[in-house]
């Protein structure tokens, strides 16, 4: 069987759904803080105050995107870094 070729409405979905994860983490208490700086997430496992993911926040913004998916495209494009311990920052 063999796969059709991206086209530029598939492109604009997931920049959509990349641009949902990013105003979600932005915006979203489970993800940013008191004063709505976004959190550095760890990467699947929530931290040990019960704060959500990186892959929780992708799942609830980017539809059905696996969120290494969104992570690459975010990391590709520079809006977001993945640090040495493994968590995940945005980038300002």
């Amino acid at each position: 069987m063999q796969r059709k070729p991206p086209t530029k409405s598939d492109a604009g979905g997931r920049y959509d759904r990349t641009a949902r994860v990013v105003a979600g983490w932005v915006g979203n208490t489970d993800f940013s803080d008191a004063t709505g700086n976004p959190r550095v997430l760890r990467l699947q496992d929530g931290d040990p105050h019960g704060r959500a993911s990186f892959a929780e926040l992708a799942r609830r913004f980017s539809g059905d995107l696996p969120f290494r998916a969104v992570l690459d495209e975010l990391t590709q494009v520079g809006v977001v870094e993945q640090l040495e311990d493994g968590s995940v920052r945005l980038k300002r």
